[in-house]
C-alpha cells in the first residue's frame, strides 16, 4: 500500500542540494559587474518521509496532529528514540519530517543546503536549524530505560525556541526589509569621481622578497602554502615569521603620504601614553600599538582614518567612526596570508575611502549593529566591486560615543563623501 506524503502544503518536492543556491543568505561581497545568481524556488515542503507515518499511524499517533505540534512531535520521537535511531531509513524520514514541521512554522521559511552528506538546516531570518542533530539532541538515552520519562529539558527549550522564531516572523521580516533599504542606499550613496588631471597618483612601494624557512630548512610558499587541500589543524593556532608582514608598515606609511599630498587633509602622528593608550582612544583597544596616525579630511562630510601601527607587525585602520580593519586580518599559518595581499585589501580600503567610495550605518535594528559598505574604484573612477559588512552591536565603544556617532551619520543624507583634493 503507497503513502501519500501530503502532510504539509504543496507537492513534496526533492531536497535541495549544496550548491543550487538555495542557501538562503546573501553574499555581500564580488564583482559588481557579475551577472545575478538564479535563486531557485524555496523548498518547504521535502518528499522521504512514508516511513514516518507508518510508523506514527502503528502506534495510533495521527501524523497531521504530529505536523501541528512541535512538542507533541519533539515529545513523540524521544518516546520512540531508539526505534527512529535503529533503521536509517526511518531515521532519514523523521529529520525530514522534522524539517517539514519547522517550514510550517513559517510562511518565509525554506529547507538550506548545506555540505554534501548532511541533512541540510531549515530556517528564515537570522536562524536556522540543523536538523540532522535535533534527534540526537532531544532524545538521550533516558536514565529509566523504557524511554517513556517526562520530557528532557531539551525537548521543552526547542519547542519554546520555535515559538519564539515563529512568533517574530512579523518583526524579522520588518527588519529585513529595512536592512534591504539600508543596504541599497549605501550602494546608491558613493559616488567616486576620477582624480583630475595631474592628480597625484598612488605607487604601492617596493615590498622585500625575503624567503622564509620552517624547521626543516624547507622554503615556506607563503600564500600558496596548502594549494587545493586543507590547512593543517595545527597552523590555526600557530603564527611563524609573522615579520613577513613588515611591509605593511611601509606601506600604509606610502599611503599616509599619498593622502598628504593629494587631498586636504589634517595628519596627525601619536605615540602612546604611560599607560599605552591614545585620547581620544581607539575604537577598539589593541595590543602592541606603537604609533597612531589619525589623518582627518578638511570637510565634515569626509570620513577620517586612523592607522595604527603594531609591533606584530600589522596595522589596524579605522574608517570613519565605528568600524576597525586589521592588516593582517590573522595572521595565523592556516589563513596563509601574504605582505602583498594584505597590501591590496589596506590600499582598497584607504583609497576607497578618500575617494568617497565608503559608507556606514548605525544603529541597525533592534539590536543597535553597526554596517560598512565600500566601493573600490580604479585610477579613472570606473567602479570595480563592492562589498559590506555587518559589524553587531558595539560593545566596547562608550556610550557617548555610541551617541554622536549615531547623531553624525544620521546628518549625512548622501553618506560620506569623497575627501577634498588640495588645490
Amino acid at each position: 500500500m503507497s503513502v501519500h506524503e501530503d502532510v504539509f502544503d504543496g507537492p513534496a518536492q526533492p531536497m535541495p542540494e549544496p550548491g543550487d543556491g538555495s542557501f538562503g543568505w546573501a553574499i555581500l561581497s564580488g564583482d559588481v559587474e557579475a551577472e545575478p545568481a538564479v535563486t531557485p524556488a524555496p523548498v518547504r515542503h521535502v518528499e522521504g518521509y512514508a516511513l514516518l507515518l507508518v510508523f506514527a499511524a502503528r502506534r495510533g499517533v495521527d501524523p497531521v496532529e504530529l505536523a501541528g505540534d512541535p512538542l507533541a512531535l519533539l515529545r513523540f520521537v524521544r518516546a520512540h528514540a531508539a526505534d527512529l535511531r535503529g533503521d536509517e531509513r526511518l531515521r532519514s524520514a523523521t529529520t525530514i519530517f522534522i524539517g517539514n514541521t519547522i517550514a510550517a512554522l513559517r510562511t518565509d521559511a525554506d529547507w538550506r543546503a548545506t555540505a554534501p552528506g548532511r541533512t541540510p538546516e531549515v530556517g528564515a531570518g537570522r536562524m536556522s536549524f540543523d536538523i540532522d542533530g535535533i534527534l540526537d539532541a532531544i532524545a538521550p538515552v533516558p536514565a529509566d530505560g523504557d524511554g517513556t520519562g517526562s520530557p528532557a529539558p531539551a525537548v521543552e527549550e526547542l519547542a519554546a525556541t520555535l515559538g519564539a522564531w515563529a512568533a517574530a516572523e512579523q518583526a524579522d521580516a520588518r527588519e529585513a526589509a529595512a536592512e534591504r533599504e539600508r543596504e541599497a542606499r549605501l550602494r546608491a550613496w558613493p559616488a567616486p569621481a576620477p582624480a583630475p588631471s595631474g592628480a597625484p597618483t598612488y605607487t604601492r612601494p617596493e615590498l622585500s622578497a625575503a624567503e622564509y624557512c620552517g624547521d626543516d630548512g624547507q622554503r615556506i610558499p607563503y600564500g600558496e602554502r596548502w594549494g587545493a587541500g586543507s590547512p593543517d589543524p595545527d597552523s590555526y593556532s600557530t603564527v611563524s615569521h609573522p615579520e613577513r608582514f613588515a611591509g605593511l608598515h611601509t606601506v600604509a606609511e606610502a599611503l599616509i603620504d599619498h593622502l598628504e599630498r593629494a587631498f586636504a587633509v589634517t595628519v596627525r602622528r601619536e605615540q602612546p601614553g604611560p599607560d599605552g593608550g591614545f585620547d581620544p582612544p581607539l575604537l577598539h583597544p589593541q595590543d602592541g600599538v606603537t604609533a597612531l596616525v589619525r589623518v582627518i579630511p578638511e570637510h565634515p562630510d569626509a570620513a577620517p582614518l586612523s592607522f595604527a601601527f603594531t609591533n606584530f607587525p600589522g596595522v589596524f585602520v579605522e574608517a570613519g567612526l565605528l568600524h576597525t580593519f586589521p592588516y593582517p586580518i590573522c595572521g595565523c599559518d592556516a589563513c596563509d596570508e601574504t605582505a602583498e595581499n594584505q597590501a591590496a585589501e589596506v590600499e582598497e580600503l584607504v583609497l576607497g575611502v578618500a575617494g568617497g567610495g565608503y559608507a556606514e550605518e548605525f544603529p541597525l535594528g533592534s539590536a543597535g549593529e553597526t554596517l560598512y559598505s565600500l566601493v573600490s574604484f580604479d585610477e579613472g573612477g570606473t567602479q570595480t566591486g563592492w562589498r559590506s559588512g555587518n559589524g553587531g552591536a558595539p560593545t566596547t565603544i562608550p556610550e557617548e560615543r555610541l551617541d554622536a556617532a549615531a547623531a553624525t551619520l544620521a546628518a549625512l543624507p548622501r553618506g560620506w563623501q569623497a575627501w577634498p583634493r588640495r588645490g
